[in-house]
Parts: structure tokens; sequence; C-alpha cells
């Protein structure tokens, strides 16, 4: 048996720990699209809920204003008609002309309340639009939530398991050929056993020299490395 099989074994134990890093990234990656998506939504939704309370606690002032001058108006009309009215035609004039000018105010503001009211329906219509948007996605972003963190469960388990296997096949593998595969894995871009291939290095791709080749194929219990990327090469079984 191949004494190198045991590190060509190592190696793939690591290859798909780093598999399973590089989804757990890309499914990290996809969960703050999510989380950054809905953030925004929500933004929007409480802007334009504050668009909809400005303009009812400005209509609630406008209203509190004119019934304010509609009781003025009311106060003077009494007393207009009343027997405490001012006797001289001036005063009588003057207090007829303030009522005129009240009502005036009072016309102004209706016009006014009419107007933020008609904007009020259009920032309510825009308001439930964006509420029913940032509805689906909350939803959608719970969704996300719950499967990122079964996801992310799921690849620290395996990842878990990876490692007691690591473990275990390290006890199986003589120190000296642990410590060249820990120097290939350093400088091999954490890929330190790779097999021969019609004459190529599998890692880097790079075709090898006769004299690699023949080594490996009539000595392939011993250790040889790509001239090209210092990984170590195993023979790829007849």
């Amino acid at each position: 048996m191949n004494r190198l099989t045991n590190l060509f074994k190592l190696q793939s134990f690591y290859d798909k720990i780093n598999v399973l890093q590089r989804e757990g990234r890309k499914q990290k990656i996809e969960y703050s699209q999510i989380e950054a998506e809905t953030k925004k939504k929500y933004l929007e939704w409480k802007l334009q809920q504050k668009a909809v309370n400005a303009l009812k606690n400005k209509i609630n002032e406008k209203e509190l204003t004119l019934k304010s001058i509609e009781d003025k108006i009311k106060q003077y009309e009494k007393t207009l008609y009343s027997d405490t009215a001012p006797k001289s035609s001036k005063a009588l004039t003057e207090l007829q002309q303030k009522i005129e000018n009240m009502r005036a105010k009072a016309d102004s503001y209706e016009g006014e309340i009419v107007e933020l009211m008609s904007e009020l329906e259009n920032v309510e219509a825009e308001f439930t639009n964006i509420d029913e948007q940032f509805r689906r996605t909350k939803l959608d972003y719970q969704k996300a939530k719950a499967y990122h963190q079964a996801k992310s469960s799921d690849v620290q388990g395996d990842i878990v398991s990876l490692n007691k296997q690591i473990e275990i096949i390290k006890k199986q593998i003589p120190s000296e050929l642990l410590q060249e595969f820990d120097l290939a894995f350093s400088r091999g871009q954490q890929t330190a056993v790779v097999y021969v291939l019609n004459g190529t290095c599998s890692g880097c791709h790079t075709s090898l020299s006769q004299r690699i080749q023949d080594a490996v194929r009539q000595k392939p219990n011993e250790i040889h490395y790509c001239e090209n990327c210092n990984r170590i090469l195993v023979k790829v079984d007849d």
C-alpha cells in the first residue's frame, strides 16, 4: 500500500473543510444582502410613517386653530346681536369688520386643511404600498435568517466532524510525513498533496519534468515535490 495514501486522505478532509467554509461565507454574504435590503425597506417605511404623522399633526393643529377662530366668531356675533352690542355705528362697523376678517381667516384655514387632507390621502396610499413591501421583505428576512442559522449550524457541525477525522488519521501517519505535509500545506495555499495526472501537477496544472514523473512512478512511497508549486505528488493508481 502506498504510504502516502493517508496524506492524500488528510488533504481531502482539509479540502472538504475549505468547501464548507466557502459555502458558509457565501451564505453569510447572501444573508447580509437580504438583511441590508430589509433595513433599507424599514427606513423607507419609517420615513413614510413620519410623513403621515407629520401631516396628521399639521391638520390637527390647523383644525384646532380653526375651531378657535370659529369660537371667536360666535362670541363676536353673540355680542353683535345682544344687548351689550356697541351703540355707536363706528363701533358696530368695527365689530362687523372683525367678524368678516375672522371669517376670511377661517375660510383660508379650511382651504389649507382640505389641501393637507388631499396630500395626506396620497401619502397614506404610498405608505400602504411601502408597508406591504416591508411586510413581504420582513417575511423573506425571517425565512433567510432561519435558513442561515440552520445552515451555519450544519456547516459548523460538519467541520467539527471533519476535524475529528483529521485527528484520527493524523495518528496513523508517521511524524516525519506529517512534518512534510505541514510544510507543503503552508506554502501550497492549503493544498499539500496532489495527484500526477497525465504528466501534470493537478495542483498548479504545470507539466512535470520527465525526471519527476519517472521518480513518482518508480518510487511511489517516497515524497516527491512539484517543481513549480512544491506540493507533494502522489501517483495515480494504474
